[in-house]
């Protein structure tokens, strides 16, 4: 993972580009950062209370905008 992606992949999840909505969804998941979202992986996410499409889907277009979808491949 490159220094760019770690720094993108850090940052709290209320400082990213992206609804408020979908801040919430992921704080209701529990997710501090992507890097949290990385780690939990499709299926992780999936099975959680609380999950949605709509949101989830905002995260995976928030992550391949930023190159990093791929590494939701790798969980």
């Amino acid at each position: 993972m490159e220094i760019n992606n770690e720094i993108i992949l850090s940052i709290p999840i209320e400082d990213l580009a992206l609804s408020q909505e979908c801040k919430m969804f992921l704080k209701t998941l529990g997710m501090l950062n992507l890097k949290d979202v990385i780690i939990t992986g499709w299926t992780g996410l999936r099975t959680m209370k609380g999950f949605n499409y709509v949101s989830f889907n905002e995260v995976i277009r928030f992550l391949d905008a930023n190159d990093l979808v791929h590494l939701m491949e790798k969980q």
